[in-house]
Parts: structure tokens; C-alpha cells; sequence
């Protein structure tokens, strides 16, 4: 009797597999936009803070694009056999990753700015540090998944 293989995950693929995670799950903190605005109200100021999650606009779009980087490369890590070996899954994931990076980057730096408001004497929209964590681990899954096809990649 022979004894089973023993599975080593690659070093890229679960550091990838991580920073999706962290990325998935703080998208869902309401601090990844946070907008704080100063109102005047008879003759007083006051803070008002607004809040919301990585889940609008096309920063959606780009949360999806690394939900599934990150699941492709869980399913080569952990069930390869279940994926057909004619297409190229590492560069799908690196291009789904990197596209859906991208579009958080540049949902984070086009945040609206609002037209004057009356009443509202300042307006700072910016990233929370939900919305940082999430935009960090998205560009880390976009850089690993693209280090694991480099490194899977055979030269002809």
C-alpha cells in the first residue's frame, strides 16, 4: 500500500487566495466612501458623516471581477481536475483580477464632488480605511495572480 500524496499549496496562489478574502470581506464595512460635510444651521456647525460600502456604482463591478479571480484560483489550488485544460484559467483570473482592481481604483478617486450645497459650508469625500484595505488587497490579488501565471507560464 502506497502512501498519499502529500498536497503542497503554492506560496503565490494562497497569498492571493488570502488577499481576496480580506478584500470580500471589507467591502462590506460601510467606511469604504466616507463623506463629511459641514452644515450650517442658524448660525451653528455641524458635522454630518455619510457613510457607505464597496458595493455601488461600478466599484460592484470590480468587487465581482476579484470575487471570481479569487475563486478560479481556489478552484486550481484545490480542485484542478474540476477545470477543463483547454482553457486558461491563470490569465482569465489575472485579467478578471487586475480589471476588477482597477475599477476600484478609480471608483476611489472619482468619487463625486457634490455641487454646492446650501447650507453645507464643507464637503470631504474620501476613502475610509474599510474602503484603503479593500483597494490594497484587490491590487495584492492582481499582482499575485499575475505572478502565479508568470511563474506557470512555459516558454515554447
Amino acid at each position: 500500500m502506497t502512501a498519499p500524496a502529500k498536497y503542497t499549496l503554492n506560496q503565490i496562489d494562497l497569498g492571493a487566495l488570502i488577499a481576496g478574502v480580506v478584500a470580500v470581506i471589507f467591502s462590506f464595512f460601510p467606511s469604504f466612501i466616507r463623506a463629511k460635510e459641514t452644515e450650517e444651521l442658524v448660525g451653528k456647525y455641524k458635522d454630518v458623516e455619510h457613510l457607505s460600502n464597496a458595493w455601488f456604482s461600478y466599484a460592484t463591478w470590480g468587487m465581482i471581477l476579484v470575487i471570481l479571480a479569487t475563486v478560479v484560483v481556489a478552484l486550481i489550488a484545490f480542485a484542478p481536475h474540476a477545470l477543463p485544460t483547454t482553457i486558461p484559467w491563470r490569465p482569465i483570473a489575472a485579467v478578471s483580477g487586475i480589471l476588477g482592481a482597477v475599477l476600484l481604483i478609480i471608483r476611489a478617486f472619482t468619487l463625486h464632488q457634490h455641487e454646492k450645497i446650501q447650507g453645507v459650508v464643507d464637503l470631504k469625500i474620501g476613502l475610509g480605511w474599510s474602503g484603503w484595505i479593500t483597494v490594497i488587497a484587490a491590487i495584492l490579488v492582481a499582482v499575485l495572480v499575475s505572478l502565479g501565471v508568470a511563474r506557470t507560464t512555459k516558454k515554447v
